[in-house]
């Protein structure tokens, strides 16, 4: 009698841990795409105060923002690899998209962070605008692709469960 009520719950906690390790992969995977997002704000945000008048002083909070963002993606994306094991077969293909593509964008946000750090002069210059609004393209090209690799893993899980309702051969992304 005691055997089965340890046994039984801890059987009952195994058997969710899959469905516990997708919960966390698809929050994962949902947060990497707000977290491209934050960043991708903030450097409208840097791109405004790069169109103003004002000074370094006035980039400094937002690029110091920024930086923590930057940061807190790259966490994410180490986060979202250390996922990948216990992830649904959606989720491991996302996991596979959208990590490269973060740590890219990280890249590419410290190396314009590195820039606006070594010459803070130039900050109202034609260049330094252009710069600026390069790299907030290319961010919104970013969030457009780890927005869309997180929906196809979410799309991609539904289509399997739904799949195996019907009987019907589930889905294998790559």
């Amino acid at each position: 009698m005691v055997r089965t009520t340890v046994i039984t719950p801890l059987l009952m906690l195994l058997a969710s841990l899959p469905a516990a390790a997708d919960a966390q992969a698809a929050q994962l995977l949902s947060d990497a795409g707000n977290q491209a997002s934050l960043l991708k704000s903030d450097l409208d945000t840097i791109e405004f105060f790069g169109s103003s008048a004002g000074g370094w002083q006035s980039h400094s909070t937002i690029v110091t923002v920024y930086k923590q963002h930057i940061g807190a993606l790259r966490s994410l994306a180490a986060r979202l690899d250390t996922t990948r094991g216990d992830a649904s077969s959606a989720q491991k293909t996302g996991i596979d998209r959208v990590v490269p593509l973060m740590q890219e964008f990280a890249a590419t946000a410290e190396a314009m962070i590195n820039t606006i750090d070594k010459n803070p002069g130039a900050l109202n210059g034609s260049d330094y605008k252009q710069y600026v609004k390069l790299n907030s393209d290319l961010a919104e090209e970013f969030v457009t692709l780890i927005g869309a690799s997180v929906n196809c893993a979410k799309t991609g899980d539904e289509l399997a469960r739904v799949a195996e309702k019907i009987g019907a051969a589930a889905p294998q992304l790559h």
